[in-house]
């Protein structure tokens, strides 16, 4: 299991712009800079120092889901050409 820090996760958010997040779970999250809340943020409600929120439409449902950074097991990305 990897063992992200919210500071890999916004280095790679600000390179990648796009990622999938694959959770200890199993469930898998689209992840879009502009759709997450960092917890350690400023402007942060309601979210642990080392929680994400992802906010967006999964199977025409609009989702909020607070992400504990220590449950990402992997992070997958691509870039455009």
């Amino acid at each position: 299991m990897a063992n992200y820090t919210m500071n890999d996760v916004r280095d790679k958010a600000a390179y990648f712009g796009e990622m999938m997040l694959v959770l200890d779970s199993g469930e898998e999250y689209d992840f879009h800079f502009h759709t997450v809340t960092f917890g350690d943020d400023s402007d942060a409600h309601a979210l642990a120092e080392d929680e994400l929120r992802i906010e967006g439409l999964r199977d025409g449902e609009f989702l909020v889901v607070d992400i504990p950074v220590g449950s990402i097991e992997h992070i997958y990305t691509h870039r455009e050409v």
